[in-house]
């Protein structure tokens, strides 16, 4: 959805982070063999088409130790169970604040770094 991604961006660029925007996972995983520098991906769980779980999958295929963060509007369900067990403690519940997003990111990151 470009309204939500957009706050999104804005958010991320705000805090200074370096942002690419896709807006599907097909343009998402051309992004990722195209700019080395990318470290987080940041995906909704529903997408149209391939869903954030799988994009998550080929993202990794790609780049093996890119960190994840996952968003969602759904609080439980079936979208949520969808995501690996080992990563749901990456999951950012929708509607989220700036500093939500900002410390969930900076947890993304550092796992990855370890």
């Amino acid at each position: 959805d470009a309204p939500v991604r957009e706050i999104a961006v804005a958010f991320l660029s705000s805090l200074g982070y370096r942002v690419h925007e896709a807006g599907d996972a097909e343009s998402a995983l051309h992004l990722l063999r195209r700019e080395p520098g990318v470290e987080l991906l940041f995906t909704d769980v529903m997408l149209p088409g391939i869903d954030g779980i799988a994009l998550a999958h080929q993202a990794r295929a790609i780049r093996p130790a890119l960190a994840v963060l996952y968003t969602s509007g759904y609080a439980s369900g079936s979208a949520l169970e969808r995501v690996p067990e080992h990563e749901r403690h990456a999951v950012l519940a929708k509607p989220y604040r700036r500093e939500e997003l900002a410390f969930m990111v900076r947890k993304a990151l550092a796992q990855r770094a370890r």
